[in-house]
């Protein structure tokens, strides 16, 4: 079955290949593994222990496969292994003279940005303010609005049709007047508004 003590630490030991190994070579080494660790390769007379290592080894060598033979995802896992370095200034030299203070300083774009975003909000909030006070300046209609009122069928054929289905259903009348009577307690008590401001 093969060397199982040693300890694989990454997809590449998994697959017991160099991380330089070339697409073919991955393709090769996979199936090498694969037969090695394919736990129908154990006898019969072999231990539900010995077959659960030998399902997870074959686990391994299948999942790594499939990073290593994707280039992309090849690509992500090698840049995971080996991050590429971050420039750091050793503690005795200080930042290049071009560098100093400018991570600090805004730009004039930011501050002129920050100026005209402070200067919006206050215009906002200061518009909005005058209009809670215009709303709660206005008085309250003292008469209730009046229920709406059925509308007027000029043409002769759409009135008959309506007056047949009303007839017809004559529930749908009883509800008609229910949903009137709930739109006329609903506006009673809310202000009218002129459109027009």
């Amino acid at each position: 079955m093969g060397d199982r003590s040693r300890p694989l630490s990454t997809l590449y030991d998994i697959l017991r290949i160099q991380q330089t190994a070339t697409t073919e070579d991955i393709r090769r080494a996979y199936k090498r593994r694969a037969l090695q660790t394919h736990p129908d390769k154990l006898g019969p007379t072999a231990s539900v222990r010995e077959k659960e290592v030998a399902e997870s080894e074959f686990r391994l060598v299948t999942q790594a496969f499939q990073v290593l033979s994707d280039a992309q995802r090849r690509k992500r896992y090698d840049n995971y292994l080996n991050p590429s370095p971050k420039p750091a200034y050793p503690r005795s030299q200080s930042a290049p003279s071009s560098a100093k203070g400018e991570w600090d300083k805004p730009s004039q774009r930011q501050t002129n940005l920050k100026r005209d975003r402070e200067e919006w909000a206050k215009k906002v909030a200061r518009e909005h303010e005058e209009r809670m006070q215009d709303l709660h300046s206005r008085p309250l209609p003292t008469s209730p609005p009046t229920a709406p009122v059925e509308p007027q069928i000029d043409n002769p054929l759409v009135r008959k049709f309506y007056e047949d289905l009303r007839a017809r259903n004559p529930e749908w009348v009883q509800r008609e007047k229910e949903i009137r009577q709930r739109q006329a307690e609903r506006t009673r008590f809310m202000p009218r508004y002129s459109a027009t401001r």
